[in-house]
């Protein structure tokens, strides 16, 4: 039975560094849950908190009811795949995923049907009696996975799974896992620097950095609204442009970008002034190509042809450089380089930003519990 976990005020320094200097969050019962941010954020050091093999120095760490702080590594129910597979060379396919099962004395016969049921769920029944040696990466991590989650764990820990795993096998697994969790209903921590991977399997992520949570939110939430400019930057590319706010704010105002241009927007804050010089943050899709001068624009200065769509590098005549994605459908005008290109926003989608590099649009939260440092952060 998977169990929600909790975690408040939890702090690690090695030496005089502080890694994780006072860090909340509420894991939700069997939801997949993904620690996402840069090298050196903090997020592994936290999984292996999580884990027990780094020590707590303060605040808690809850499996359901069960603090776990002073538990021993091998009392805590959780199952745990690495990024290296650690799976043993000398066992076979089928003895390496029934190892965890022997080891809590199930019964051979129960041990046995279980594996197999579990070998077949990562579609391995067919290679039960092969060596690792004569295994691929994935299917080496498909096993790791399966042996994670045969002993029925209270909680799943992936620490960078698909990492040694080629672009092509990291979409064929990450897919499988997220089947077999949603399947199984088992709560998942799951560790990535890797956004593309974060987004497509997380039921929510929370953005790191510096040992603090950003935000926590839902993929499609981090993405369109993040709640400042560090998860608007890290989650996706994001261009900026520095915009003075209109008449009439707090909701129903608008705002001037350098060069004149102009944009209505009626989801600011009801706190934000005329007046107010504020920084807008654009994705690459959410530009519109105008038939008429704008104030907006740019000249292409590289293209690239990428299926779908095709994305521009402009550099505008500020001397800024930013990124624009077009759709690729047929009977749309491709443009060229050297091109000029007039531009607007759509307002729906762009997010605004104060001094300090927090959200000004109306409803946006981090949803992070306990840590007010993320609101400010940049």
């Amino acid at each position: 039975m998977s169990v929600p976990i909790t975690i408040r005020n939890i702090t690690k320094r090695y030496g005089d560094t502080v890694v994780i200097p006072d860090l909340s969050a509420d894991i939700h019962d069997g939801e997949f849950f993904t620690l996402l941010g840069p090298s050196g954020c903090g997020k592994t050091t936290l999984l292996r908190m999580i884990a027990g093999f780094i020590d707590i120095e303060r605040g808690t760490i809850a499996f359901g009811d069960q603090v776990i702080n002073d538990v021993p590594v091998y009392k805590r129910d959780y199952g745990m795949v690495f990024q290296n597979y650690a799976i043993f060379p000398s066992m076979t396919v089928e003895k390496n995923v029934m190892f965890g099962l022997e080891n809590r004395k199930v019964p051979k016969t129960d041990a046995e049907r279980r594996t197999l049921e579990m070998l077949a769920k990562v579609k391995m029944e067919h290679l039960a009696k092969r060596f690792p040696e004569n295994l691929s990466g994935g299917q080496q991590q498909r096993i790791a996975l399966a042996r994670a989650i045969v002993i029925n764990p209270q909680v799943l820990l992936m620490d960078e799974p698909l990492s040694n795993l080629d672009a092509k096998l990291r979409i064929e697994i990450r897919q499988a896992i997220a089947d077999i969790q949603r399947e199984i209903g088992i709560t998942t921590v799951y560790v990535t620097h890797d956004q593309e991977e974060a987004l497509s399997v997380s039921d929510r992520i929370a953005v790191m950095n510096a040992g603090e949570i950003q935000q926590i939110a839902s993929p499609e939430a981090i993405y369109r609204r993040p709640f400042n400019q560090f998860v608007a930057g890290f989650v996706g590319h994001s261009n900026s442009f520095d915009a003075t706010v209109l008449e009439n704010a707090g909701g129903r105002g608008g705002l001037r970008l350098a060069g004149g241009y102009t944009l209505a927007l009626d989801t600011l804050r009801a706190d934000v002034a005329a007046g107010d010089e504020v920084v807008v943050s654009v994705r690459p899709e959410n530009f519109v190509v105008a038939d008429s001068p704008t104030g907006l624009s740019g000249t292409v200065r590289l293209r690239q042809f990428l299926g779908a769509h095709v994305q521009y590098i402009l550099d505008d005549p500020h001397g800024r450089e930013f990124l624009v994605n077009q759709s690729a459908d047929f009977g749309t005008r491709l443009f060229e380089i050297g091109d000029s290109i007039d531009l607007g926003l759509d307002a729906r989608a762009v997010n605004v930003f104060d001094g300090s590099g927090r959200t000004l649009i109306e409803g946006v939260t981090s949803n992070v519990v306990g840590n007010d440092r993320a609101a400010a952060a940049s």
